[in-house]
């Protein structure tokens, strides 16, 4: 019955449009797009998830190929061994 607070690494982060089937991670999560800020090699992706503002840090190269954008409603990945679980 205790308040938790997860903490992991926007570069532990993975993206996904139109993911269907099976896959290994569990901890996978509906979310929408709310800002891309791109450089030449990163592109760091923030989106809205239960109140809160997260990151993600992909190639530029893989969101120009599933052509992310703002407003876009997106699943984001995070191995459960990447994760940080404190008491809140």
């Amino acid at each position: 019955g205790e308040a938790l607070e997860f903490a992991f690494a926007e570069n532990e982060v993975a993206i996904a449009v139109n993911l269907h089937g099976e896959i290994s991670l569990r901890n996978r999560f509906h979310a929408q797009i709310t800002q891309i800020e791109s450089s030449q090699l990163l592109s760091r992706i923030a989106f809205e998830f239960a109140g809160h503002t997260l990151h993600a840090l992909i190639t530029r190269a893989s969101c120009e190929r599933m052509q992310l954008a703002n407003g876009q409603d997106i699943e984001w990945l995070v191995k459960s061994n990447a994760m940080q679980v404190h008491r809140a």
